[in-house]
């Protein structure tokens, strides 16, 4: 599944030290879409597209200069649409599935709206430049853990009437680092995050609200993200805090296997494999970006984004022998934030 696709940051907001009884509080919307093809023995048997929209509600409070606690609260509106797609039927000699030679059928949108899990974290700064000036730090270092709440709604189920939630349902564990370095030629960041996925356990519906598990587990992928970029500075006002930035990334991502409910990544699915709980393979994916960063003051700062980048091919589900040959994607970010602060930082 292709689930946050590609979160934006920023050297500001990654490595941002908010020191005591300092605070942030924002609302960050991305929009995603995805698309790629389905194979099967090397032929095309369909087209996919996975379109998500998140706005995301997100605060950070610093009781003490070097370590804060934050939270954000994710809506997600999101769904595949399936094309040029046939109806899949039993290949004896393959003993499952197929869409070769299958009788065509209308395009399909699976989709889902809902909170995809809360999230609670608390975060460290060892060494920032802002918050220990006298120490003459360089660098801006900030590092964390934030757990993913379970929701009990989420994509890969739905309720008794066949509404479908969004996001990845099971909670999930994750670590956190960044660091930013003022240089000669902008401000170079670096940012990795780690998320470890756990369990969700309940029951399974298809699309028209069925039971097909009476407990069912899901396990959404677990995740290694890694980010680099610059902050080049176009104009600055330092009296006032006025700056105006632009932001060169690139990022790596491994996305590791993942046990969800048949029948979802795909249009349609055999019957007789209702009852069964799917692997979906491991992914890589890379990807570049580049953002213009406005702040007023101390206290208004808003961001543009544009993402674009590749996901390896995947295997959909091992119960078929259907596959991506690769999936290109892309993403727009819009993020106004509100920064109380005592002074012009």
């Amino acid at each position: 599944m292709m689930f946050l696709l590609f979160p934006f940051a920023f050297a500001d907001a990654i490595t941002d030290g908010p020191g005591t009884m300092h605070a942030n509080a924002g609302i960050r919307t991305t929009i995603s879409s995805s698309s790629d093809q389905l194979i099967e023995d090397s032929t095309e048997v369909g087209t996919r597209v996975f379109n998500q929209t998140k706005v995301e509600l997100y605060g950070e409070f610093s009781p003490i200069r070097y370590v804060s606690v934050g939270f954000s609260i994710p809506y997600f509106s999101e769904g595949y649409t399936f094309q040029d797609i046939g109806t899949m039927s039993f290949d004896p000699q393959k003993s499952t599935g197929s869409y070769l030679n299958s009788a065509p059928i209308e395009s399909i949108t699976r989709d889902g709206t809902g909170i995809g899990g809360a999230t609670l974290g608390v975060f460290f700064y060892p060494f920032h430049n802002r918050l220990f000036e006298n120490r003459a730090d360089r660098g801006e270092w900030k590092f964390g853990v934030q757990y993913r709440l379970a929701s009990s709604q989420h994509f890969f189920t739905t309720n008794e009437t066949g509404e479908r939630g969004a996001g990845p349902g099971a909670d999930a564990w994750q670590l956190y680092g960044a660091f930013s370095v003022p240089s000669r030629f902008g401000q170079p960041y670096a940012e990795i995050q780690s998320t470890h996925a756990g369990v969700w356990s309940g029951t399974i519906r298809d699309d028209e609200g069925q039971e097909i598990i009476a407990q069912g587990e899901i396990r959404p992928a677990s995740s290694v993200n890694l980010r680099v970029g610059n902050e080049i500075t176009l104009w600055e006002d330092t009296a006032f805090a006025h700056f105006v930035e632009l932001d060169f990334y690139g990022k790596a991502s491994y996305n590791s296997w993942a046990d969800i409910t048949t029948g979802v990544a795909l249009p349609n699915t055999l019957k007789s494999y209702n009852n069964y709980i799917n692997n979906q393979s491991e992914t890589m994916s890379f990807s570049g970006g580049i953002g213009t960063n406005l702040q007023y003051n101390s206290y208004y700062h808003g961001r543009i984004g544009f993402e674009m980048g590749m996901i390896s091919p995947q295997s959909v589900e091992h119960l078929y022998p259907i596959s991506t040959n690769g999936t290109l994607t892309w993403s727009i970010l819009f993020d106004l934030r509100f920064r109380y602060r005592t002074t012009a930082t």
